[in-house]
């Protein structure tokens, strides 16, 4: 929540000072399954409630939303990089 809540004021910040952004990206989203995990479960109705908070948010609400899986490795180093680029910006 407080992540979203300081999202919403640099956007607005951004808007003010008339810079555009058309887009936000959502980390570490985690991949569907059909797991039974209650870890999973929890985790995926957290990131539901906080993607509507988003999707109703004045500020967000109209910028593209960009979802970037949980991955089960650090992202570190060029190919490293490249490869989370690839799997974002599909």
């Amino acid at each position: 929540v407080m992540a979203i809540t300081e999202s919403s004021r640099f956007h607005a910040s951004l808007k003010k000072d008339g810079a555009s952004a058309t887009r936000l990206v959502v980390n570490q989203v985690l991949p569907p399954s059909t797991s039974e995990c209650r870890f999973c479960s929890t985790k995926r109705k957290e990131e539901a409630r906080a993607l509507n908070m988003i999707s109703n948010d004045r500020e967000l609400g109209g910028l593209e939303l960009i979802q970037a899986p949980l991955l089960d490795v650090e992202v570190r180093g060029a190919p490293a990089l490249r490869f989370f680029g690839d799997v974002v910006w599909k």
